[in-house]
């Protein structure tokens, strides 16, 4: 041993034949204590950390990994201090350096994180880059160690990570001695059922959570116990202009807390606004008052004539946003498409067949129309119907004219168990292919297909695109694709139908 430590420190000496990846398979013969001493040598230690970047350019990775298979933490550590890491890593290279720390947590993260935690300058570059996908195996107290450490400064660190660990340590953290500040930083990255579980639980959320976006919370399927939820802040933090975005809003925080608390506070608001209208002048009193300021400064009516068409025009439109929210339940323009669609395909109808009746279809007409009511009468038309539950009325219209469509377009399609269709099969194709093949060609069909990439026995997917083709008409979602099998259908759930487009809809699992 010692023969070979004599042998292999003068081979040292000289380095310039010699890569950094064969001088780390030779250390590697040495015990850890002889690196230890060796790699404080200048030239060693200048040929491992610069030698290793030059012959590593291009697959940074391959030459990080090549030193941590055979060095400790430490002595990767005691090669790249912060300054070499800088220097090398600025600019072209910047990109780069999260690889460095990526192959030390792979080697071991809570030794590479405790040695970090002791070196506020390494503590430091760590959380100045990306780390979101750093810390899988880290140990609940290091994590700890790394937020109590970041303090009330954490803000100035990249922080991606707290939104990767575990559920538990979330939680836990929570439970630890940390400022107000710090948990209204932390708690918009933690998972949702953390976050849940702070504003149904825990003490502090009766008073924070009036310092958090409620609106992004709420499009995150928060829950907030009812408490907060009566609070006349929580329903102010989740107004806003933009009454389409209002009533996403409200859709969110309804589907995961207590409708009947939403649904009060709502109704109160609808009255606020409505309320506010001004029938002398026809516009909100606010927007009244500003007239009327104008007015007792001396200026001429024909200089605000312009501003009071302007005033009028906004309150009736935001009028009829309001009032169809408060009818229907959903805002303006979704109901304006629906209504659309429901009387083009009620006109389509036979008189025997039709689903609206006509004093029905002249109200939707009505609403369709909506802005070009005067704002009075859309106010009596309001007061008139809040309480007749128009959108049970709306909605039960528009799933039977779905349904209605979909039991229309069942009826239309091929069958091979019906008996009529055995005229179509060509014996000859059916005999050479060994399946039975219909020929269709000057047909009149109708065909439910899906396109499927490979044959399944059972197909599991949340959700699929299907195609109506026919014989005026073939082409089929996904019919540019090669290699797919297309599979038929003669029936369909109709409550599992998301939604009919006569072209992709670019849907998603969302």
């Amino acid at each position: 041993n010692k023969m070979l430590k004599i042998k292999l420190s003068k081979y040292l000496d000289n380095l310039d034949d010699i890569s950094s990846f064969d001088l780390i398979i030779k250390l590697s013969s040495l015990s850890t204590s002889d690196v230890d001493k060796l790699i404080q040598r200048k030239n060693i230690k200048n040929k491992l950390t610069f030698g290793l970047l030059e012959e590593s350019k291009g697959d940074f990775d391959a030459g990080f990994r090549k030193l941590a298979e055979y060095f400790t933490v430490e002595q990767i550590f005691s090669l790249f201090d912060v300054q070499t890491l800088k220097k090398y890593f600025s600019e072209r290279y910047k990109s780069y350096e999260y690889i460095f720390f990526v192959v030390l947590f792979e080697k071991d993260v809570n030794a590479s994180i405790k040695y970090i935690i002791e070196n506020d300058e390494m503590f430091d570059e760590l959380f100045s880059i990306d780390q979101s996908w750093f810390f899988s195996d880290l140990n609940y107290d290091l994590f700890k160690e790394i937020i109590l450490k970041m303090g009330n400064n954490i803000y100035s660190y990249q922080t991606d990570f707290v939104s990767n660990v575990s559920s538990e340590f979330q939680n836990e953290i929570l439970k630890e001695n940390l400022s107000d500040e710090l948990i209204v930083y932390l708690l918009p990255k933690f998972h949702v059922e953390v976050i849940s579980d702070f504003f149904c639980s825990n003490p502090k959320g009766m008073y924070l959570f009036d310092k958090f976006d409620i609106r992004y919370f709420a499009l995150r399927g928060i829950r907030f116990n009812d408490e907060i939820l009566k609070k006349k802040t929580f329903f102010e933090k989740i107004k806003c202009i933009d009454f389409v975005y209002f009533r996403k809003i409200i859709n969110a925080i309804e589907k995961h807390n207590n409708t009947d608390i939403i649904e009060k506070r709502l109704n109160s608001y609808y009255d606020e606004i409505i309320s506010s209208y001004d029938e002398l002048n026809d516009m909100f009193k606010e927007y009244a008052d500003r007239v009327s300021d104008r007015r007792a400064k001396g200026e001429p009516l024909e200089y605000i004539k312009n501003d009071i068409s302007n005033y009028q025009n906004l309150t009736s439109k935001k009028l009829s946003e309001v009032i169809v929210d408060a009818l229907f339940q959903d805002n303006i323009y979704n109901v304006w498409l629906n209504l659309r669609e429901m009387l083009r395909y009620n006109s389509k109808l036979s008189d025997n067949e039709k689903v609206i009746p006509k004093e029905r279809e002249d109200f939707y007409k009505k609403i369709l129309d909506f802005d070009s009511v005067h704002s009075k009468e859309k106010i009596e038309l309001f007061h008139k119907l809040r309480d007749k539950r128009v959108n049970y009325m709306f909605y039960d219209d528009l799933r039977k004219l779905k349904d209605l469509s979909y039991d229309m377009i069942k009826e239309e399609l091929f069958d091979v168990s019906d008996k009529e269709n055995a005229a179509n099969i060509n014996s000859e194709l059916s005999d050479k292919y060994g399946v039975t093949i219909y020929d269709m060609r000057d047909k009149e069909f109708t065909m439910l297909i899906r396109g499927q990439l490979g044959f399944r026995e059972e197909f599991n997917s949340y959700r699929s695109c299907y195609s109506i083709i026919g014989n005026d008409n073939t082409s089929a979602y996904g019919s540019s694709d090669r290699g797919l099998l297309y599979y038929g259908y003669n029936s369909f759930d109709n409550d599992k139908v998301i939604h009919v487009l006569e072209e992709d809809a670019y849907s998603s699992n969302i």
